[in-house]
């Protein structure tokens, strides 16, 4: 532990999980979406970094969490959507 009461573990699972925020968030924008879904997306790789090394380094079960990113993701797209309709 350091000086302040965190170990080097607790610094390392805040330092992946704003990987993990960002990466959701990039999924809304167009410049990043297509890199972000891939990453979510490309299960086979495990290597640190990787979406499923992270959900298991938080403890988070991975297809739970892609059902809930991507019906986030959807539902804010049509939301996004139905609004610009309605001001046009």
């Amino acid at each position: 532990m350091n000086e302040k009461g965190m170990d080097k573990t607790d610094n390392e699972k805040r330092l992946w999980s704003a990987v993990f925020f960002r990466a959701i968030l990039d999924l809304k924008k167009k410049k990043h979406k297509a890199d972000a879904q891939f990453w979510f997306l490309r299960s086979r790789e495990t290597g640190a970094g990787s979406f499923p090394w992270i959900c298991e380094l938080l403890g988070l079960d991975r297809k739970r969490v892609l059902n809930v990113v991507f019906a986030w993701g959807f539902a804010l797209t049509n939301l996004i959507s139905t609004t610009e309709k309605k001001s046009a």
